[in-house]
């Protein structure tokens, strides 16, 4: 008998079944939130698209159904997975962006097996300031302390 979750398939021998989490990335949206007042939404989301951890601020100011959510985040993972390869003259790609009438939404490598989704309000003139200076250094202690795989 076997589990299938977005984990892969898990022999069971008994019924008897034990998750373990990484503690720092099941928090890392937490600590993205509590950065900044204007971002609204931070996932993590594997490379399979399944979404590891999330957090939005309250007062929720868009309700997005789990499915959605799920659909969102299975699309980030595909479109950061079909980079082009001639984009890599440019070097390295920090995140991605797309702006929407009501939101901006960024996307971003945090290692091998994981992106990060953070949403923000569409009122955010310097999204990008945040990501370098803020979100991108804790991205990196986290790493640093080997909470996180390697980038590459």
């Amino acid at each position: 008998m076997a589990l299938k979750s977005h984990l892969g398939l898990i022999p069971l021998k008994s019924n008897i079944v034990i998750i373990i989490a990484t503690t720092s990335v099941s928090d890392l949206p937490n600590q993205v939130l509590d950065l900044e007042k204007s971002i609204l939404y931070c996932a993590i989301v594997d490379k399979l698209g399944y979404i590891v951890a999330s957090k939005e601020r309250k007062p929720v100011q868009f309700i997005v159904s789990n499915k959605d959510a799920e659909l969102g985040a299975l699309h980030s993972a595909i479109r950061n997975a079909t980079i082009p390869s001639w984009a890599q003259q440019f070097g390295k790609v920090y995140y991605v962006v797309t702006r929407h009438e009501k939101i901006i939404g960024a996307t971003m490598r945090i290692s091998k097996e994981h992106l990060m989704i953070v949403a923000f309000d569409q009122a955010t003139n310097n999204f990008d300031e945040i990501i370098m200076r803020r979100v991108l250094p804790l991205i990196e202690e986290s790493r640093s302390k080997r909470t996180l795989g390697n980038q590459e």
